[in-house]
């Protein structure tokens, strides 16, 4: 089976391929009229295309057959493949592939054969909120882009997303199991066996937002518990973080200028 964890996560992947790609490219400037449009430079944005494209191949080249992407093997288990699954799939959508196009297809269907494995036991929590954000974005089409520039989709009472009865009922199922295996009076998640983490609380915070877009009944206080005991978390002031500027001279070491 591929293994995807050798590089980076798919979404670090696109941005270094757009990085690499414009720096091959060298430098690009925009006709004066053009900046003082607001037109972005074509170059540019062909050379950020074409990043894109080489990374929605690499990823569909990586897909195994049964439309996984791998995961961590640990004592000859895989292990975090849903979130895998779900991170490089949701690359993909934003990458351009559409629902109907067989590498999105063949992993949102992995995604629920897995789940059934896992349903009644212990799901991760990263491959729960991943599953619910990949889930979601795959049945709104057009809607997951404005969703993911902070719009939610079009409203419609009974199924904001359009989404088949199925799947509504398997969100809604894995948004409930998250809701139940939160840490106590803190609303907040971990490793499901382990003590809460921020990492985990805002993967399962995304998903369920996620899910509660699309119509999943997720209760107003399990977010509003949760931010409160972030809030109450956070330090009054942050350790102070030297600002530095870099020498252009070779013979001049670098210094700082100050705290923020």
């Amino acid at each position: 089976m591929p293994g995807i964890l050798r590089l980076a996560p798919p979404g670090l992947c696109l941005l270094a391929l757009a990085v690499l790609v414009g720096l091959l490219h060298g430098p690009v400037t925009a006709g004066e009229e053009e900046r003082e449009a607001g037109v972005p430079d074509r170059e540019l944005q062909a050379a950020i295309d074409r990043a894109i494209d080489s990374g929605v191949e690499w990823l569909q080249d990586e897909q195994s057959p049964n439309g996984s992407f791998g995961g961590l093997s640990k004592t000859g288990d895989l292990h975090h493949d849903t979130g895998v699954t779900s991170l490089a799939a949701l690359a993909l959508l934003a990458g351009g592939v559409a629902r109907g196009e067989p590498a999105v297809d063949k992993a949102y269907q992995y995604l629920v054969q897995k789940d059934q494995l896992l349903a009644g036991g212990t799901r991760p929590t990263y491959g729960a909120g991943l599953t619910l954000m990949y889930a979601t974005a795959y049945w709104r089409g057009e809607d997951s882009e404005q969703a993911g520039r902070g719009r939610r989709p079009k409203r419609d009472a009974k199924n904001p997303c359009n989404m088949p009865a199925e799947a509504r009922r398997w969100i809604q199922d894995i948004a409930s199991y998250l809701v139940r295996v939160r840490k106590g009076a803190t609303s907040t998640w971990g490793y499901p066996a382990h003590r809460d983490d921020h990492s985990n609380t805002q993967y399962a915070f995304l998903g369920l937002r996620a899910a509660r877009d699309c119509g999943a009944k997720v209760p107003a206080q399990v977010f509003v518990q949760s931010a409160k005991t972030l809030i109450e978390r956070q330090e009054p002031e942050g350790p102070k973080v030297p600002r530095i500027i870099v020498s252009t001279d070779p013979n001049q070491s670098d210094y700082v200028v100050g705290y923020d």
